[in-house]
């Protein structure tokens, strides 16, 4: 379904006839080869409570200051280094060595960086009735999981939080060890967890920079201006803004970097909610009512309705300014509604907001060689989870600004 209002039907659910997909998700099993049957009860009942907290604003207050300072440093690296790579592996690499250390601390095994890069890109088969995994995929998932049993072990008879791990990453592995469950489906879940943090954050910075860098040549040097000025607006000491509270960057100094931000997951966020129907449900849409037979999956899919003429100009194309004032927001079903809206969305969109900031603020990203015209997303490429990547990435690199 795409139309708006069984999309809205679809979210609102009022009788409650349909029961959140994720207790009969696969991805635990694919992802993290969880063995246990229950694991999606388990992710719905305990961790999900969790991931609500982390995102409050208490928790992402105490992250701030540390994820601000580690991306910077990542940035001044990749600055220093002179290094020109592909803007997906600068994206994912610097997401990856700041992201996870804030959440989990120093000892997060980041050699698993390459791993998690194979899990994820066979995403799009975790949605097929019959996933086929390239060879190489069982293998990574097994050196994560080792990995991530190793890193898990000090929590395993302790109550207390292990320093220099934030209050989130100390909950959730604590939540983990109360389960009962295997020490391998302890770490197939935190992998799945992981993956949830990042998939969606790695296209998301990655289109949103590609389609600055390529779509219309002003449109670059236009939000780096209008992040200029709103720094300078919000900070009188400029090194102020690595310590900055959350809700500094949510004003209307900052209402390009948040428009910018919608845009790109207006196009690039993965669309895939489903609900899973525990009795026959009558759903409303735009062609009259019709009845979801009791056992059947139901899947919403936004692309159609992010894509909808009737509900956006040029649909198809990257407009940095399409949400500024909040036009056209409420046809918007980037991180699901109702009962089961994305409970990590607020940390993943600081995380990204903050990553946009930094870079644009303290440094240039240069794209060697020139662009070939706006980004597209590539035919041929399995669309379901609406997160391809151009058969050709753009090569990159960083320069301290002066």
């Amino acid at each position: 379904m795409s139309d708006p209002e069984s999309l809205n039907a679809f979210y609102r659910n009022p009788d409650r006839g349909l029961v959140n997909g994720l207790l009969h998700s696969p991805v635990p099993r694919l992802l993290g080869d969880v063995q246990s049957p229950h694991a999606g009860y388990m992710i719905e009942s305990t961790l999900v409570p969790i991931i609500v907290k982390g995102n409050a604003e208490p928790s992402l207050c105490e992250i701030a200051a540390v994820y601000n300072a580690a991306i910077y440093r990542t940035f001044q690296k990749l600055a220093a280094g002179g290094k020109c790579q592909s803007l997906w592996s600068l994206v994912t690499g610097a997401l990856f060595q700041s992201v996870l250390p804030t959440m989990f601390g120093p000892s997060f095994p980041l050699r698993i960086y390459d791993d998690v890069l194979t899990l994820d890109k066979s995403t799009y088969q975790l949605f097929h009735s019959i996933p086929l995994l390239p060879r190489s995929v069982p293998r990574a998932r097994l050196r994560v999981r080792d990995a991530l049993k190793g890193f898990m072990r000090p929590w395993k008879d302790v109550s207390a939080d292990i320093p220099d791990v934030s209050a989130h990453g100390n909950d959730v592995l604590r939540a983990l060890f109360a389960l009962a469950l295997t020490d391998d489906d302890r770490a197939g879940l935190l992998q799945t967890y992981i993956w949830g943090v990042l998939t969606n954050l790695f296209r998301l910075t990655y289109w949103l920079l590609a389609h600055l860098l390529c779509d219309r040549a002003a449109y670059c040097a236009q939000l780096q201006a209008a992040v200029d000025v709103g720094v300078a607006a919000t900070f009188p000491d400029p090194s102020e803004l690595l310590h900055a509270h959350p809700r500094a960057v949510n004003g209307s100094h900052f209402a390009l970097v948040d428009a910018a931000m919608k845009e790109a997951a207006r196009l690039h966020l993965l669309p895939l909610s489903h609900r899973v129907a525990r009795a026959d449900v009558a759903l409303q849409s735009a062609r009259g009512p019709f009845v979801v037979p009791a056992g059947s999956t139901v899947v919403a899919y936004t692309p159609g309705a992010h894509l909808d003429p009737a509900r956006f100009d040029e649909p198809g194309a990257f407009r940095l300014d399409r949400f500024v004032g909040g036009a056209g927001v409420r046809n918007l079903y980037v991180w699901s509604k109702g009962a089961h809206i994305c409970p990590g969305r607020h940390m993943a969109m600081y995380y990204l907001k903050m990553f946009v900031i930094v870079l644009l603020h303290r440094f240039d990203l240069v794209v060697e060689g020139g662009t070939s015209g706006p980004c597209t997303l590539p035919t041929g490429n399995p669309w379901i989870t609406g997160l391809p990547l151009p058969r050709k990435d753009l090569l990159v690199s960083v320069k301290m600004r002066t």
